[in-house]
């Protein structure tokens, strides 16, 4: 078993069910002293190096998402997994799906009718840097996370970049393919920066997604700091830090 998480003043576990080929298992909780668990989610995904698909939000007690796996009978067999994204507001009492946005980001409807048409998004599994995290301390209530709107989790390619201003409540789409984020100056600026491909600049925001600027990293050309971009002097040299990185 993994110890998941003991920040509520409740123990959560991992406790694996399968090994192989693929695995994964059930999490439980404790009472408030530890003297005894419950099971709060079934069939929660797990990869072999220990890494498990769950994570709290910063800032936000109670506030989880796992992903989970489907299919387990199947999957006990095969070793293909599909795997569907839940969370929990009430700290692993029940678990639901995300409410998909009714729209994309450039206003379409999404192509999935189906009672089971939610939002899936990418978990802690399939990170390649274990550092990044779904939110940020300094910016509570904002989420961001690479996924799709289906049945199930999608390919990486096939995915796109959403974003939560509600703790996960509900969701927007904010730009299509997988991007890269970083929230900086105590939340003030998310940066993003596209994934699937070479590219030439980033993106940046200072309220919360509704606004996307670009910035463009070869030639360094930002807007101005100052109250024509919304941005501190902190957040601009931020920026200016990363694109010189980048470029």
């Amino acid at each position: 078993f993994t110890i998941l998480d003991v920040s509520t003043n409740v123990i959560f576990i991992h406790m694996t069910m399968n090994e192989r080929p693929m695995p994964w298992g059930n999490i439980l909780k404790s009472n408030s002293n530890g003297t005894y668990f419950g099971a709060s989610i079934e069939n929660v995904n797990r990869k072999n190096r220990d890494f498990i698909d769950f994570e709290k939000f910063a800032g936000l007690n109670g506030i989880a998402m796992v992903n989970v796996v489907a299919n387990p009978a199947e999957a006990a067999l095969t070793g293909r997994k599909t795997l569907q994204t839940r969370i929990t507001h009430n700290d692993g009492g029940t678990w639901k799906a995300l409410l998909a946005p009714s729209v994309d980001s450039l206003g379409q409807k999404y192509p999935c009718s189906s009672l089971a048409c939610a939002l899936h998004v990418r978990g802690f599994t399939e990170c390649v840097d274990a550092r990044v995290t779904y939110s940020s301390p300094s910016v509570v209530s904002v989420v961001m996370a690479v996924g799709n709107v289906g049945d199930a989790l999608a390919p990486y390619t096939e995915s796109n970049t959403f974003l939560s201003r509600d703790g996960g409540f509900t969701w927007e789409e904010v730009r299509r393919g997988a991007h890269l984020w970083k929230f900086g100056d105590s939340g003030s600026v998310i940066m993003i920066v596209n994934d699937q491909e070479p590219t030439d600049h980033i993106l940046f925001t200072t309220d919360q997604g509704l606004r996307w600027l670009e910035c463009l990293i070869r030639y360094g050309l930002c807007p101005a700091s100052g109250q024509s971009s919304g941005l501190s002097e902190r957040s601009s040299k931020l920026i200016e830090e990363l694109t010189a990185w980048l470029s």
